[in-house]
């Protein structure tokens, strides 16, 4: 089991609290939120050793490969959540980013570009753990349009009911 999946739940949960809350004093600084974390963790490693299962604290590395085996599932699933999926997952990819940075961005962190020699979609990212912003420079894929970002996100935009300034609406 990947402990880190369950902390990283948790992480998001509570910063969805506290925006709906607003600014409660002590709710995002407070100590539940450590002593909560530090109980996960134990509940976890005690529940592994009774299995006697390795605990990893990294899941593996994913490849390229991987990529596109799992970019060309979801395209099979030909389902508008499916589509959506893989927008994410590749754009994830390209620009090397967390589910939350990727998640929240609007129709306004896409900008494109063109040179004589290419065309490529500038993302404004905000990285969460710094609040720094990057423009990551993305580009049509080269040998696969499968995991191609510009056909992921326009596949994407294509199927949406109601297109809003969020790419990715919960």
């Amino acid at each position: 089991p990947m402990v880190g999946t369950t902390l990283g739940y948790i992480s998001k949960v509570k910063m969805q609290v506290g925006r709906q809350l607003g600014q409660v004093p002590g709710f995002l600084e407070g100590r539940w939120y450590s002593d909560l974390r530090t109980k996960v963790t134990k509940r976890y490693v005690s529940k592994c050793k009774e299995e006697g299962t390795v605990i990893r604290k990294h899941a593996k590395v994913m490849t390229a490969e991987d990529l596109a085996i799992m970019a060309n599932q979801l395209f099979k699933r030909n389902t508008r959540s499916s589509v959506t999926d893989r927008a994410l997952l590749v754009l994830l990819w390209h620009v090397l980013g967390r589910v939350n940075e990727v998640a929240s961005l609007t129709v306004g962190n896409i900008s494109f570009s063109s040179t004589d020699r290419c065309t490529s979609m500038d993302v404004l990212v905000t990285r969460s753990k710094t609040n720094q912003q990057d423009v990551v420079r993305v580009f049509l894929h080269a040998e696969s349009w499968v995991v191609c970002p510009l056909h992921a996100l326009g596949t994407m935009l294509v199927l949406m009911d109601n297109p809003g300034t969020c790419l990715f609406p919960s």
